[in-house]
């Protein structure tokens, strides 16, 4: 399945529980309280790359960080990363075939 489709179905199941994802947003911000988490948030136009983003500012009972060892909220709430990582290079694709059985599933990763 093409991660086009896939995105598809997960936005389309996470709307169900009323849960909107936004792209064009950046945090810029986070600041942890006792009873809240507030957040800056800079969204952009992604039709007018010339355009400044709107900055908005949200309080939360809780955030997700969920962008990597070299995240923002990693940084912002100086959180330490334990562990390691590791450079690769790889290739991921979508390949059609004709001529498969329908019970034959095919995944393939090239480690370079």
């Amino acid at each position: 399945m093409g991660q086009d489709n896939l995105d598809k179905i997960l936005r389309a199941e996470l709307d169900k529980f009323g849960v909107k994802v936004e792209i064009g947003t950046e945090l810029q911000t986070i600041e942890q309280h006792v009873d809240f988490i507030k957040v800056k948030i800079l969204k952009y136009d992604l039709e007018n790359s010339l355009a400044e983003p709107i900055v908005e500012e949200s309080a939360y009972q809780w955030v997700i960080g969920a962008d990597g060892a070299k995240g923002t909220v990693r940084k912002q709430l100086g959180l330490s990363f334990r562990g390691e990582t590791t450079k690769q290079a790889f290739i991921v694709g979508d390949i059609m075939a004709q001529g498969l059985k329908q019970d034959v599933t095919f995944f393939g990763i090239i480690v370079l």
